[in-house]
């Protein structure tokens, strides 16, 4: 269920949204400064929780829907504890780029004449999620001993599309018009997380989860992201790793 520090972190994430998009939808802000703005908000939204606190990393898998690819990649999070049963977390995870073997047909344009010629290009695409919500343990609880847990996730999502072009003379050709080397994409979502743990006092806890998103909106810089087949608005991921609490605030 959300409660008054999920809507917080909701309505933090939609201004986020409307300040780094123009009225027509386009991105009007530096992705390095979106995320900056997002991680300052999350630790914002962190502050309304206390108890318990434990930071954690591992190896994370990620498939969009229709894709014909897996992303594989790691994540960091940080969460705090309610109670023995209420948590707040937050995780950044981190998909480096994978090529498309699919072949797309660009143009160049010769500086001195303006004639067009054609060029092959492929595109390369990563992901990186920033994801937080609310988890509720079922069994041991948080803390120690075997537990399953879920909840509800709000996420926020950048993409970089790179354009992969043939080697042409620079000093004597430019990119067509639409054609460009790279494009930004950014959205916002929510979804839905389930996993287990195992904790061992004074050792740490390891974990298990899966869960899927769906982003409400996917905003690209340029045309270009149109060219890749692994941007999907349903993505389902897996996650695996360790956490070590620190400490209470």
């Amino acid at each position: 269920m959300f409660d008054e520090h999920l809507i917080f972190a909701w309505r933090s994430c939609r201004k986020l949204h409307d300040s780094c998009t123009n009225e027509d939808g386009h991105i009007k802000m530096e992705p390095m400064k979106m995320r900056n703005l997002l991680i300052i908000t999350m630790l914002c939204a962190g502050t309304q929780a206390f108890g318990q606190f434990g930071v954690s990393a591992g190896a994370s898998v990620l498939r969009p829907f229709g894709a014909q690819k897996t992303f594989v990649g790691g994540h960091v999070s940080g969460e705090y504890s309610v109670d023995d049963v209420q948590t707040y977390f937050g995780r950044v995870s981190i998909y480096p780029g994978i090529s498309d073997p699919i072949i797309n047909l660009g143009n160049l344009q010769e500086i001195s004449t303006g004639s067009i010629y054609p060029i092959d290009f492929t595109t390369k695409t990563n992901y990186t999620i920033i994801s937080g919500g609310a988890r509720y343990y079922l069994g041991d609880g948080y803390e120690t001993g075997l537990a399953a847990y879920g909840g509800s996730t709000l996420n926020v999502l950048f993409n970089s599309v790179k354009a992969e072009y043939e080697e042409f003379d620079e000093t004597k050709f430019i990119l067509g018009d639409g054609f460009t080397r790279k494009s930004n994409v950014f959205g916002f979502g929510a979804g839905l997380q389930g996993g287990v743990k195992y904790g061992i006092i004074g050792l740490g806890t390891v974990y298990m989860d899966l869960g899927i998103d769906y982003m409400f909106a996917l905003q690209a810089s340029n045309q270009m992201a149109n060219y890749s087949s692994y941007l999907s608005n349903i993505l389902f991921h897996v996650n695996v790793g360790f956490r070590k609490d620190i400490g209470g605030f």
